[in-house]
């Protein structure tokens, strides 16, 4: 018996194994937010090392924590290095795997500018391993950081000016 399959996928994104991801946040100009480090995974996943870029308009705080997935054996290490970039090291020494296959694995915080818009993180040098040590293919999925608020490009100043209910006013721009 020979069987063929044909698949359609509309605006969905369809991956196969590990997936890393970062969650999208928002918040107000000078507001501190939590950044999460999401991952889905078909086999058991024991250890992970990422880079993250932040745009310039974020400022890591250095608080960062593990979520219910890690196990009281897992440790959790986070530095900037020279290029910017925040390094997060997550490891458990008795090679214990994460509790379940998808949700959350850290957090991290970052403080938001007062620069208003959507701007972009990015996961990169992702490195996962199971218990033996040997890592494994993962693919990432970036973020996306939004700064609410007026930004100057989308303002219209204009003169003052009165007038009673009805009144037709001429204003010049």
């Amino acid at each position: 018996i020979s069987m063929s399959v044909l698949l359609f996928a509309t605006g969905t994104q369809l991956f196969a194994g590990t997936v890393m991801s970062i969650g999208n946040v928002s918040g107000q100009p000078g507001e501190t937010v939590d950044m999460t480090i999401n991952l889905a995974n078909d086999d058991p996943v024991c250890a992970f090392q990422v880079d993250i870029t932040l745009p310039e308009q974020v400022t890591f705080n250095g608080t960062y924590a593990l979520t219910s997935r890690a196990s009281a054996e897992h440790q959790i290490v986070a530095n900037i290095l020279s290029t910017g970039a925040l390094r997060i090291l997550v490891y458990s020494m008795p090679a214990i795997a994460f509790s379940g296959n998808n949700g959350a694995i850290c957090t991290f915080e970052v403080v938001l500018s007062d620069a208003p818009g959507s701007y972009s993180v990015t996961l990169s040098d992702a490195v996962l391993s199971g218990a033996t040590g040997n890592p494994f293919d993962v693919t990432t999925q970036n973020g996306i950081i939004t700064i609410e608020g007026s930004t100057a490009d989308n303002l219209m100043y204009i003169n003052n000016y009165t007038g009673n209910t009805g009144d037709q006013l001429t204003v010049e721009i």
